[in-house]
């Protein structure tokens, strides 16, 4: 009897047991990951994020955390916030975690956690198309620089053969004194309208070597003629305006960013000064109205905007500043991190997402 009774007691143990651990694992996982609806906050900026209707959002960071999202079986709530109230909200815990226009650097670094890199960019400069000195430094200039060299080698060549031409003939006395070289003058000529293959046959070499020499120049000068021509009509028919704007050139410049951006981050580090805007239309707008020189800022924000709102106004400088990576960032020691990174490594590996993540930051105005 009493053996069938702690028989019977040891049995119920290991059911209460049983069932005891079947409850804490239903209630450790499933059940709480079903229910749990993270709050996502997206940085207005587009190409990254933006809102096109009530309640609606694309971009490309939007578009790839939906993705990884629905892998992993998440729930969540966009909100529409700028970059310094979505920092905030992470590091203070009202978001999880924030996605768009969100690049990696040293300050944000101590404010929060950053998953691993999704796609890089980097930081340009922006200047109004009709602007006089942009017109001028970015198009002018470079041509005229350009053609200016040419003409400065190709009359070194002809300086050269006419001073050699000059000095074995003028010494020299001839039947015929009108056609001879005699003075530096007549070389010049005689080298001009010898490359020109005009030759007129006014001025011409008598001695021997001098008639080697004109034999080399005229090579040399069909040569240098071409290519000449080759050149001019490649910089005068160039389809693009370059510009290319430094870190010391923007030290002479009064220029803009925005604040709380990865550029005015760089650029406090440096001790640069700037003028800073909250709003990058309002920004751009005083370039257009000469207001400020340019815009410094993340370049396929800008590149978009270039683009999509202000085609046609706007010249972008054709290098990269700095160069930076974008990411989804997290509140510090978040569990989410982890298993975020697993699904979007697996993602921005994709034929179709590596396309849109690593396309050239830089493309022609």
């Amino acid at each position: 009897m009493i053996t069938d009774f702690l028989s019977a007691r040891i049995f119920l143990n290991w059911v209460l047991v049983i069932l005891l651990c079947t409850i804490g694992v239903g209630d450790a996982y499933p059940q709480q990951d079903e229910e749990a609806i993270l709050e996502v906050a997206v940085v207005d900026a587009a190409p990254y994020g933006f809102a096109v209707s009530e309640g609606f959002f694309e971009g490309i960071m939007v578009d790839l955390w939906r993705e990884v999202a629905e892998d992993l079986g998440m729930r969540y709530n966009f909100t529409l916030i700028d970059i310094d109230e979505a920092l905030s909200g992470v590091r203070e815990g009202t978001f999880d975690l924030a996605i768009g226009a969100i690049t990696v650097t040293p300050e944000r670094e101590t404010m929060v956690d950053f998953s691993h890199g999704v796609t890089p960019s980097g930081i340009v400069t922006v200047v109004a198309k009709d602007h006089i000195h942009g017109k001028f430094e970015t198009y002018y200039k470079p041509i005229l620089l350009s053609l200016l060299k040419i003409v400065l080698i190709l009359s070194t060549f002809m300086l050269a053969s006419a001073t050699i031409v000059w000095l074995l003939e003028r010494k020299h006395r001839f039947h015929e004194r009108e056609k001879q070289i005699r003075h530096l003058g007549d070389g010049i000529w005689w080298s001009a309208v010898t490359i020109s293959t005009v030759g007129y046959g006014d001025k011409v070499p008598h001695t021997t070597l001098g008639r080697v020499v004109g034999i080399a120049w005229i090579f040399v000068g069909v040569t240098m003629v071409s290519l000449f021509t080759a050149n001019a009509a490649a910089i005068l028919s160039r389809p693009t305006v370059a510009l290319t704007v430094t870190f010391q050139d923007l030290k002479k410049m009064d220029f803009a960013a925005l604040d709380n951006s990865a550029a005015s981050e760089y650029f406090d580090r440096h001790q640069m000064d700037y003028t800073g805007y909250d709003d990058i239309d309002e920004a751009i707008q005083d370039i257009r109205d000469r207001k400020t020189e340019a815009l410094v800022g993340d370049a396929k924000v800008i590149r978009y905007l270039a683009d999509e709102v202000y085609p046609g106004d706007l010249i972008i400088s054709d290098n990269v500043l700095l160069m930076d990576y974008l990411a989804f960032a997290f509140q510090e020691r978040s569990p989410l991190i982890e298993i975020v990174n697993v699904a979007l490594l697996k993602h921005i590996n994709e034929p179709r997402w590596q396309k849109t993540l690593f396309s050239p930051i830089h493309k022609e105005n």
